[in-house]
């Protein structure tokens, strides 16, 4: 759901999706791994399809430790919203490959609050959760998700379809799983250009191997 106007280009074609519980009154549900990949791969009707997963990373190493709040995305998820860094770049595909150095994006007021809106810190190294996380590029002054009451400040990729590529290549195909680590929240996504014109809205999108149906507002 959208909390807030999101701050992006073309907001009419931005999209929320997620499926049901049908044992729990079909009340909304954390996206199964295998699910996703159905409709980002099947949804004709989406121009791009991505996920993501709020949580928070513990920064340390420099002045004051603090608790951001953050999220985990797939891959294509700023490319979904229309939106490109301020500073530096957003994510690379094969910064999504398994074994490759851990990459955030900032957002502008994070930079700004925490960095003193240093413009030497793209590329710099950060400590998040005693891990070190390259950070590739800042966002706009702009960007609100309004996704949740809260906004999250940094972003970063996730495990969460290869998990879910696991689940496609073994022999069981279970589209209720959820994945160990990294289940999606939220998907987003953005209208193919066939249904511009429409206003920014929500979608439950069932999927598994019947196919996908989605069930527009």
């Amino acid at each position: 759901m959208l909390l807030q106007p999101p701050s992006f280009a073309g907001p009419e074609r931005i999209v929320t999706v997620w499926q049901t519980d049908p044992q729990n009154g079909n009340q909304p549900a954390d996206v199964a791994p295998a699910n996703f990949l159905d409709w980002r791969d099947q949804a004709q009707s989406y121009e791009q399809l991505a996920a993501m997963e709020p949580t928070s990373l513990d920064f340390t190493g420099r002045d004051e430790p603090e608790v951001f709040l953050a999220s985990f995305v797939s891959e294509g998820f700023f490319q979904a919203l229309g939106v490109t860094a301020a500073h530096g770049r957003t994510f690379l595909p094969e910064e999504f490959a398994r074994g490759n150095r851990p990459v955030v994006v900032l957002t502008d007021g994070l930079w700004r609050r925490r960095f003193g809106a240093d413009p030497d810190l793209v590329g710099r190294v950060l400590r998040l959760d005693g891990q070190p996380y390259t950070v590739v590029g800042v966002l706009p002054p702009s960007f609100r998700l309004g996704l949740a009451t809260r906004e999250r400040e940094v972003f970063s990729v996730n495990c969460f379809c290869r998990f879910a590529t696991a689940i496609l290549a073994g022999s069981t195909r279970r589209r209720g799983q959820r994945g160990p680590r990294c289940p999606p929240r939220v998907v987003v996504g953005r209208d193919a250009p066939s249904r511009l014109g429409r206003k920014a809205h929500n979608c439950n999108l069932s999927g598994g191997a019947g196919g996908v149906s989605p069930e527009g507002p």
